[in-house]
This record gives structure tokens, sequence and C-alpha cells, in this order.
């Protein structure tokens, strides 16, 4: 197929349900989609059509509840959920069928842009304090980068870079910040501060970060805005009142692809409810070009015949097909363009 982006584009057809078993953390890469099967207890992979599935990994000691997958995804960051209740992050090894347990204190983990190290908050079991470390997958070969304090934080990678980003865990009810340390030295740069219910998605090249924020105004809304990878250049995308979690960039950085949901109950408070209360949305489906700002729809809305709680977005390699899981049925589906 030529480019979806040379060529006039058409709204697909259809909504296409692409495996029978409810999933986790779906994701592709080369060939396959991979995914964790809630149904069969297992890691496996699939082509991208969700046929010709194959299990890589079962078995595993207590059940996953988050997983960042590796960018070559021989390797998995997974928190297993044991028995007892308790919670342990592992590191695991697809080629030498190994699960490593990291320390009890690790939290908010990520890949580096190559795989070859992890970055995670570390909270002193004593002080409660919290630091910024990377190490190798295994936990081994340790640094301190940078105090957090003992406030919660999500981390990754800046793109194109060796500089880690941090920003405090999303709420309406906190103000939050982004900022980026380089791992070989130098101070720590602030891109954006006092935002409340912030949460951001770096593009891909690094030149671009995705912020989303609370309505100032109306705490049942939520924005989208853009800035550069300075904290410059700060534009809100009225078209895109959705969260984060529903976002998606293409390899170029040039379009965003993201489900856009139906409005929310004035009395929500995003995006605490969404996550704390189970509150679910029923979604469209867009694409925006954000140098021109033009959006068009994906699919229209009389081919959207079941509602859809769209969150994990992903791209197909060839980027002609948007993965979803719908939050609601647990169910992998795709739009093809």
């Amino acid at each position: 197929k030529e480019s979806v982006f040379n060529t006039p584009w058409k709204p697909a057809e259809k909504v296409s349900a692409l495996l029978t078993e409810r999933i986790a953390s779906a994701t592709a890469y080369n060939r396959f989609l991979y995914f964790y099967s809630l149904d069969e207890k297992a890691f496996r992979r699939s082509t991208l059509d969700g046929k010709e599935k194959e299990t890589l990994l079962s078995n595993l000691p207590g059940e996953p509840t988050r997983i960042v997958w590796a960018p070559n995804h021989e390797k998995a960051l997974v928190l297993l959920k044991k028995s007892d209740g308790s919670s342990l992050w592992h590191t695991l090894d697809f080629s030498t069928q190994t699960l490593i347990p990291l320390k009890p204190e690790i939290s908010r983990i990520a890949w580096d842009n190559t795989g070859s190290k992890i970055f995670y908050q570390y909270t002193d079991p004593k002080t409660g304090d919290r630091t910024l470390n990377s190490a190798d997958p295994d936990g081994k070969n340790w640094k301190n980068i940078i105090a957090l304090g003992s406030k919660d934080f999500f981390i990754a990678p800046v793109p194109g870079s060796i500089s880690v980003s941090y920003w405090n865990r999303p709420s309406a009810r906190e103000k939050g910040a982004l900022s980026v340390v380089p791992l070989t030295g130098g101070s720590t740069k602030t891109l954006v501060h006092d935002v409340f219910g912030g949460d951001f998605l770096w593009a891909p090249s690094g030149n671009r970060v995705l912020m989303q924020a609370t309505d100032n105004a109306d705490p049942s809304k939520i924005r989208l805005a853009l800035m550069n990878e300075s904290g410059g250049e700060l534009q809100t995308l009225e078209m895109a009142q959705t969260l984060i979690t529903k976002a998606v960039w293409s390899k170029s950085g040039k379009i965003l692809y993201y489900a856009l949901p139906s409005p929310f109950p004035e009395s929500s408070t995003l995006p605490n409810d969404y996550f704390e209360k189970n509150l679910h949305s029923q979604d469209s489906f867009w694409k925006l070009d954000v140098e021109t700002k033009k959006a068009e729809r994906l699919i229209d809305l009389k081919d959207i015949t079941e509602a859809y709680d769209a969150t994990e977005l992903f791209l197909a390699p060839d980027e002609h097909s948007l993965y979803f899981t719908d939050r609601t049925s647990q169910k992998l589906f795709r739009i093809e363009f």
C-alpha cells in the first residue's frame, strides 16, 4: 500500500474484533501482535490479523497487573500480584524463559530507548522519600539520578536522547510539572509546571510533547495541548478533548490518532474519576495533522455499531491500522484505513 499520508483520505468502514480472548497490554512489533491473555493466563503473540497464535510464556507465579514491553519485545517488565496480595516487579526474558524479581521498593518503571537499561522510582522504606534511578534490566548496576521527594511520579525516556522525563501522577486536585534530566549530568529542566491533571506523551522524534490537562473552569472536561521539546510553543488542541491514554503518535510525529469520548457527566472530575471510579466513555475515532490542525474521522459514526471505551491505542507497523483495547470487554479491536 501507498502511504496513507500521500493518498486521499477515506474513512474506514468498520471496527473489527481480532481476538476471542480477553487481553491486556497489547502491542505490535514487526509482523506480530504481543499481548497477555487474561483467559489463557499466558503471554502470547499472533499475526497482525489476530490469527496464528502461539504462547510465549505461561505458569507465572502471580497475576500480571502492569506490563511494559521492551523496544525489541524480547523482554518485558511485569508487575505480578501474588496470592498474598503483595505485588513485585520482575524482568521477564522470553528467549531464556526466565523471570527475575526486582527490589520491592521499585515502582513506576520504564525502559530506556534502546532496551538496555531501565528507569524506575525507588521509595526508601524508612523515610518514604523517592528517587529516580537507572539500572540494568536485572536490577544490577543501579545508579541514582535525582531525588524526587515524597510525591509519586510517572517516568518516560525522552526519544532520541539519553535523557529521562518525569512528572507527577496525574490528578485534577494537584498541580503537576514535567521535568527532564540528562543521564550524563547537568541540571534538571522543567518544561511546564502548575498543570492540573497533567499527563504527557512524547512524539517518537522527541521534538514534540503531547500534554493532557484538566479544564480549570470545568473539571469534567480534559484537553490536550502540544509543546516543543523545550516546553515552548504551547498550543491547545480544541478538537482533541481526550485523555493521553486514548492517543497515539504516528512514527513521523506529525499525525495524532485518538479516541474522542462523548461528554462525561458534569459531576465528574477528570482524569481521577475515569480511573478511580471505573467511569466508562463512549468513543469516536479521529486523526489530527498537528501541523495543519486538520482533524478527520477514522470511521463515520454510523459505522460504529457498539460502544467502545478505547485505551492502549497503537498502530500497526505500516500505520494502516489502529488497534485498541475496549476497557469494558477487555477485547482487542482494529480499525483498518
